[in-house]
């Protein structure tokens, strides 16, 4: 073999692992990347969960002094049922939605009855449904915000070519008031 043929596949093989190390370092910065999604968004699903844990205290207190909020706490109930068996991220948004529309109409209601202002039940439900929306909020703005930055990582040249190799396609955002 001549010496300019071997340096020449010298050359191709050291080209070839550069754009091997390359992809490489290109694949699991999209992995990593991946990965703080899914851990954002079971942060989020676990104050979500909080959440429905707070609801069935929350309607036993509102019912031995709201007797006559039947109809709004069944809503409760059916929208905190509907939002733990939500099977994707559309029904989860969107049940999500029905639940804390379902709270809040409920914790409207109740602000006729003066004796559930001075409920410590009551009082400390509140308190703790307060924390957990925040919880969620924060948690919600999180995934989004790593969402964000996948998304358009992958939308992009050259990691673009990476994600379509190795089959990473976009994340939803997660929307709910």
């Amino acid at each position: 073999m001549k010496e300019g043929d071997r340096l020449m596949w010298i050359a191709a093989l050291v080209v070839l692992i550069l754009i091997a190390a390359w992809v490489m370092i290109s694949y699991n910065r999209l992995v990593s990347l991946r990965d703080k999604n899914e851990k954002a968004f079971l942060l989020m699903d676990t104050n979500l969960k909080r959440m429905h844990d707070i609801v069935p205290e929350l309607v036993e207190t509102v019912k031995s002094h709201a007797v006559n909020e039947r109809e709004a706490l069944e809503k409760v109930v059916q929208a905190r049922s509907m939002a733990m068996s939500s099977e994707n991220i559309k029904e989860m948004q969107f049940n999500e939605h029905m639940l804390s529309s379902a709270i809040n109409s409920l914790l409207a209601a109740v602000e006729g009855y003066p004796e559930m202002k001075t409920d410590d039940a009551f009082v400390q439900l509140k308190m703790q449904l307060h924390n957990v929306e925040n919880d969620i909020s924060n948690s919600k703005r999180d995934y989004n915000e790593l969402v964000k930055a996948f998304n358009i990582k992958i939308e992009n040249p050259p990691f673009s070519m990476i994600a379509g190799i190795f089959g990473l396609s976009r994340y939803p955002y997660f929307m709910v008031d």
